[in-house]
């Protein structure tokens, strides 16, 4: 039986219930490509820890989730006075379903707490700009 709820669901999520959208009262799926949308991040934080003159490496996934290329125009920190460095990928087009890593090093030359930003710039028009917080612990 079909209540209301998931009546509204379906003209929510993809304007009726068609062939790309098949509701049923437990569980919808929804074709991907009706989802806002071409960059997924594997995380929306990181968080290091390492001793001054240490250093500290985390990994940020980008997925293209799309069926057109992803451009990272550019990647690139908030405040570049800050321990943190970002290895870009040389390829920075991704075709669709692809993936490449950005590694993010927290390297700190004084003790202290660190904030930062990580901004990914791309052509994906819902989300031209994707964003990674970043914080460190220099004991």
């Amino acid at each position: 039986m079909r209540g209301p709820w998931l009546t509204l669901l379906a003209l929510l999520v993809g304007g009726c219930a068609q062939d790309e959208t098949r509701l049923t009262q437990d569980t919808f799926q929804v074709d991907p490509t009706l989802l806002p949308g071409c960059i997924a991040l594997s995380t929306e934080r990181l968080t290091f820890e390492a001793a001054v003159g240490a250093s500290d490496e985390r990994v940020v996934k980008v997925d293209s989730t799309c069926d057109g290329v992803l451009e990272l125009r550019e990647v690139l920190l908030d405040d570049g006075a800050t321990p943190f460095e970002v290895d870009v990928p040389q390829d920075r087009t991704l075709e669709p379903n692809a993936q490449a890593d950005i590694l993010v090093r927290f390297e700190p030359l004084v003790a202290g707490s660190f904030a930062d930003r990580l901004f990914i710039d791309t052509n994906d028009e819902d989300l031209p700009r994707a964003e990674v917080v970043l914080s460190g612990e220099a004991p």
